[in-house]
């Protein structure tokens, strides 16, 4: 069933091939198109070749209508829509990045004041410890009097 170099080639590969690559052997890939060209020149190969080129010859001819004026200017309507469209996000995108970067620079400068500058000053009172004051606040009321 294979076309490899060596055994010879059977109708139904060679049908496969002219089916898939029609009747002209320049299409036919190059590790069969030895073999193949030889069952061409069979009776059997010379009917496959000349069915394959009566629809090559077919799929030659069809040329596809030209578009419509219509269809032309529906087609450019819609790709200068996009356009404008795809300039809009681009526009606004970069301007939601600047935005995304300034803030993230102000919040960035905002913590570096805070834990770059120094703590205030606290005033401790002659009584005031870690754990409170060591006299209450009546004793406190009564020392300054």
């Amino acid at each position: 069933m294979s076309g490899t170099s060596g055994t010879p080639m059977d109708r139904q590969f060679f049908f496969n091939l002219v089916s898939a690559y029609g009747a002209d052997p320049k299409r036919w890939p190059l590790e069969h198109r030895e073999q193949a060209t030889g069952f061409a020149q069979t009776e059997e190969g010379r009917r496959m070749i000349l069915e394959a080129t009566g629809l090559d010859a077919a799929l030659s001819s069809y040329r596809l209508p030209d578009p419509s004026a219509r269809l032309h200017a529906r087609i450019l309507a819609q790709a200068s829509s996009r356009t404008t469209r795809r300039k809009r996000l681009v526009r606004y995108g970069l301007g939601a990045g600047m935005i995304g970067i300034s803030l993230a620079g102000a919040l960035t400068g905002a913590l570096a004041v805070i834990n770059l500058s120094p703590p205030p000053a606290l005033t401790l009172g002659d009584t005031l410890t870690a754990f409170g004051n060591l006299q209450s606040e009546s004793e406190i009321a009564e020392d300054g009097k």
